[in-house]
């Protein structure tokens, strides 16, 4: 089977993404570009076909992970004719709430446009856009490995409504849970996806709106994984209609988000509590891993084979554990978090 916010206002801004070797895409851009060639590319998304559906009772699934190269095993809708082609697209524009909204998506190589592949989303963090989050995740290698695409939206005023996080999306009440759906929707326009293997993943604000997500929108993504980002819904709001598997990474030196809790919202050891108390873990958290500055852990005993995850990088700041570059503070290459978010989402689809 294939696969795979920092602070309020004042609180400093969230430019990890920030990178020598990013070309970040301007969110203007109306251009979509792969091996050398340009196409324009608009798409008008209403809301009422961007919104989760209402009362979902089905529950999620864990499933048999393996080889990377064997291709997805699951199914997609109907696949568009004329799907997308392997390479990297920018730009990519939809109408949501009555306001242009773009994205950058990148298909991995190797697909031939009919065989069904998992969508993960991948939001950049305060301040940061999409080029910026693409090259600090580090993650189209690990999509053109496993087999699976990332598209990479652009938050209104590089921000994300999640709740307590951040910018004028959070004050003026942006609806990122719609526009995030939307995306979706147009990237089935565009590639063959599977239907029950979409993802999101997102650093620090992006990290935010993953929880937000699980928490409003469980029936689209079959599992998120939070970087450096705590949930900052209220607890009482969030009651997804199904277990969703989480898979948190964070720096016990983070200064934007910190690992204890305070002005950005709940401290790591809560937000993690939380959703294992939502996916009904029963278990005490085992150590699945230590090594020089990362320990991870694991409850496992969860409804419907779900599970919930922590990685910690002792003294890590506000970073992407793999890439070695990060502008707050220390990172770490001891593991790679896309290579393990990769390895995660391939256990789960939703039924």
């Amino acid at each position: 089977m294939s696969f795979a916010c920092a602070g309020d206002d004042g609180g400093g801004g969230d430019t990890a993404g920030e990178d020598g070797s990013s070309t970040g895409a301007d969110e203007g851009a109306t251009s979509v570009t792969t091996s050398g060639t340009a196409t324009s590319g608009t798409t008008t998304a209403g809301s009422s076909a961007t919104t989760a559906a209402d009362g979902g009772t089905s529950s999620g699934g864990e499933v048999e992970s393996g080889d990377p190269s064997e291709g997805s095993t699951g199914v997609a809708g109907e696949c568009p004719d004329g799907a997308l082609a392997a390479g990297q697209y920018d730009g990519l524009e939809i109408e949501h709430d009555g306001v242009m909204r773009s994205y950058n998506l990148y298909v991995p190589a190797g697909i031939d446009g009919t065989q069904a592949i998992p969508l993960v989303l991948n939001f950049h963090g305060y301040l940061s856009n999409p080029g910026q989050q693409q090259a600090f995740s580090l993650m189209d290698a690990t999509a053109d490995a496993w087999g699976f695409a990332v598209a990479y939206p652009a938050g209104l005023n590089s921000s994300w409504n999640a709740g307590t996080c951040c910018g004028t999306s959070a004050s003026e009440g942006v609806d990122d849970v719609g526009f995030a759906l939307a995306v979706v929707a147009d990237v089935k326009s565009r590639v063959c996806v599977d239907d029950r293997r979409v993802y999101s993943t997102g650093m620090s604000n992006g990290g935010f709106l993953s929880y937000r997500l699980a928490c409003e929108a469980a029936d689209t993504f079959a599992a998120i994984a939070p970087v450096a980002g705590v949930i900052g819904v209220p607890t009482e709001t969030c009651q997804p209609s199904r277990p969703v598997p989480v898979f948190h990474f964070h720096g016990t030196a983070d200064g934007l988000v910190p690992y204890e809790g305070g002005f950005t919202g709940p401290s790591v050891a809560d937000t993690v509590a939380f959703w294992a108390g939502v996916d009904g873990c029963v278990d005490a958290a085992t150590e699945t891993f230590a090594e020089a500055d990362v320990h991870c852990e694991r409850r496992s005993e969860c409804d419907d084979g779900t599970r919930v995850e922590l990685c910690t990088v002792e003294g890590g700041g506000h970073c992407w554990p793999g890439n070695a570059f990060c502008p707050f503070g220390t990172s770490t290459t001891t593991i790679s978090a896309s290579e393990r978010i990769a390895e995660f989402f391939a256990d789960y689809a939703l039924p």
